[in-house]
């Protein structure tokens, strides 16, 4: 985590129950995806509960992508970013030098906040 414990933004869904709450997020890195495409890799807090999307552990780490455009995720601005949110199906996916399609799971669809406040009113502009 950067920053001691302040987020870089937050991360929540209005098409989710499991995302309904806010979860703090921290950038990591970017991971390669097959495809040339890139993943945002984001330590959360706190952990997602795992069985409720098929997981066999708690993740706390996540993959990120944009839904409606190729680029790279940048910081929440001033509206919400709509991201698709992934996890990997084990824990060490993340630590691969190419993230597979075939390694992570979809479990949202979601959406990057500048602050929690915007996360929790679900401010999408």
């Amino acid at each position: 985590m950067t920053n001691g414990d302040i987020p870089d933004f937050f991360l929540a869904s209005t098409d989710t129950a499991g995302f309904d709450q806010p979860r703090k997020a921290w950038r990591l890195r970017y991971v390669p995806f097959e495809g040339g495409r890139e993943l945002l890799l984001v330590r959360v807090a706190p952990r997602v509960t795992g069985k409720n999307y098929g997981l066999t552990y708690d993740p706390d780490e996540l993959l990120l992508a944009p839904r409606h455009s190729p680029e790279r995720l940048q910081n929440a601005g001033p509206r919400a970013v709509f991201v698709h949110i992934a996890a990997g199906i084990s824990p060490d996916v993340t630590r691969q030098k190419t993230v597979l399609r075939s390694d992570i799971k979809e479990i949202a669809w979601g959406e990057i906040y500048q602050s929690e406040h915007d996360a929790i009113d679900k401010k999408l502009l």
